[in-house]
């Protein structure tokens, strides 16, 4: 949620028609705070499965977030008032977002997977690509040439290739 810098979670109960506004019956769940937003420029999450960990390219703060997503408890969540008249809103206690890259590893993270344990990041800022362990710990990085401005999004394909998006030329590359 980039007016809040939390993260939020819906659940939507019940199905209803595309494109229907109605989601009164869903819930909402915030989580941690300290994320920073910048304008156009994507910030993508990533979902190790096999930990639990919800990776987040927090763009405002130059770095990789974290969220131990089992380490919270959804019943013990409590009502809060905010900025969000869809659903009921509710704060998860203990809910912690913390670094993973170390300051000035990135400028503005945007793209980012989870392959084979690691964090693959396209830099907005920069034109580069780079990888992480799951630590932080930096392993390799690329620049593509494309410059500041250019890299957005990131997809593994199934057969193991990986896909930018330079958003100034419209396209999508492979690596």
């Amino acid at each position: 949620n980039g007016l809040t810098g939390c993260i939020d979670r819906y659940f939507f109960n019940e199905p209803h028609v595309h494109g229907g506004h109605d989601h009164s019956d869903g819930l909402t769940y915030r989580y941690g705070t300290g994320l920073r937003r910048v304008e156009n420029v994507p910030a993508h999450l990533a979902l190790d499965t096999t930990t639990g960990v919800l990776y987040i390219a927090d763009t405002g703060n130059g770095r990789i977030a974290k969220l131990d997503t089992r380490a919270t408890d959804l019943a013990s969540a409590t009502a809060i008032a905010g900025y969000h008249n869809e659903t009921p809103l509710l704060r998860v206690p203990g809910a912690r977002i913390d670094a993973v890259t170390p300051a000035g590893a990135l400028t503005r993270p945007a793209g980012l997977i989870v392959s084979n344990g690691k964090l693959v990041v396209s830099d907005h800022g920069t034109g580069k690509l780079s990888i992480f362990a799951a630590n932080g710990t930096l392993e390799g990085s690329a620049d593509t040439g494309l410059g500041a401005g250019a890299l957005g999004g990131l997809v593994e394909t199934r057969g193991g290739k990986l896909w930018v998006l330079d958003m100034a030329g419209g396209r999508v590359l492979e690596v």
